[in-house]
This record gives structure tokens, sequence and C-alpha cells, in this order.
């Protein structure tokens, strides 16, 4: 007989002899013990708390509700920026704002990425160019003075490299940020962002047709 929902080693039957219900229990020592009970103790079993129906009702309504927090997805992104000019010297650049809106009110955000697109990259300087700083960054601040910055996009040294001798631009750039920046991002709102410790080869490295964005994750 299957004791599937009853405590461990615990079954119910019936005593034709003594036309009662009956508790079979194996002890700690592996002896069976035969005692009769009620139908409200029987019952009281079934709906028990910590193994019972109630047990397995609180376990369903959970499942029910970790099934219905879907992850959605929001992207949004600035205006185009048409210019963003990287010269010899390190420098913090401005990219345009973010306006995040459609989040709806009680959601949870559970990760923010930023969203860097660039149509085409131009070398003005006549010799080969590239970013030559370790540290350039696209950051991201819920404070338009820039006052606690989120790294969002690690640039590379060397990125954007441009090869003059075949032509002085060369194809642009997509990138999807693998830094959460969900600390600075927390609701509906305007974002800021820039490129820090921007730094160029040579003057200048043009960016043409910047956009930035924020993918927002939440349940």
């Amino acid at each position: 007989m299957s004791t599937k929902g009853l405590p461990p080693r615990l079954l119910y039957g019936y005593d034709p002899v003594s036309d009662t219900l009956v508790k079979i229990q194996v002890d700690s020592d592996g002896k069976v013990q035969i005692t009769s009970t009620t139908m409200s103790a029987i019952l009281s079993e079934i709906q028990h708390a910590t193994y019972g129906l109630s047990a397995l009702k609180t376990l369903i309504d959970g499942l029910g509700t970790k099934s219905d927090r879907k992850i959605q997805k929001l992207d949004c992104w600035s205006e185009n920026s048409a210019v963003v000019t990287i010269t010899s010297s390190s420098q913090s650049l401005n990219l345009p704002n973010v306006v995040v809106a459609g989040i709806p009110s009680g959601a949870t955000i559970v990760r923010v990425e930023v969203l860097l697109k660039i149509a085409l990259i131009r070398d003005s300087s006549g010799s080969d160019n590239a970013i030559n700083n370790a540290s350039c960054k696209v950051k991201v601040d819920a404070d338009s003075g820039y006052g606690s910055t989120v790294t969002g996009i690690d640039i590379p040294d060397n990125s954007w490299a441009v090869d003059v001798s075949t032509s002085p631009d060369r194809g642009g750039d997509a990138i999807v940020g693998d830094n959460d920046v969900k600390t600075e991002v927390t609701q509906n709102g305007t974002y800021y962002l820039r490129l820090e410790a921007a730094q160029a080869d040579g003057d200048n490295l043009l960016l043409l047709d910047v956009m930035v964005g924020l993918r927002v994750y939440f349940y």
C-alpha cells in the first residue's frame, strides 16, 4: 500500500472483526504497532500542515506564484548624437540621456544592461587610430551631475581601430554591456550616460550617429 501523502511508515486501515478504524505504524525499532483510531484523527493527519493536503496546497500555491513571475524585457533608447569626438587627451564625454518609461508600478527590477550603437567610426588623424586607454568605459548615473556613476560597458584598449591604409572609415559597433547597473537604474526616470576616460591614439577618432540605451529586466 502506498504511503504517499502520509508520515513515513504510517498506514490506516479497517478491522472488520472489531468494526473499527486502525492506525498501522512502524516504530523506530521496526516493530508494527496497530491501534484503533477515529475518522477525525485520520482527517487531521490528511490535512496536516507539514505532510498532508495543507502542505500540498501550500506547495502548489507557491509554484503558481513563481510561474506568474515571468521576466519581461524593456529597451529604452536615447536620441541620436551625430558625432562624439575622442581626442588624444583623456576626457569624459557626455552621451545622450535615456528616459526609462514603462516599468509597471510594483515591479521588481532584476537586471539592467547598457546598450551602445555606433553607425560609423571615422579617423581624422591621418594615421592609424584606436582607443588608447584601458580605463575607457560607458557609465550611467541617475544624477545629472554624474556623482555616482556605475560602469555599464568596458571599452578595452585598442578598440575601434581604424587602418587608414584601407580607409579612414570603418564599420560601427553595437554593444550590450555585460555589467548589471540596476543599483543605479531603479525606476522610471531620466538617466545620464557618458564615455569616461575616452582617449585615442591621435586627433581625432569620431563616433558617428551614436545612441545609447538601457535594457531593463523585471517581473
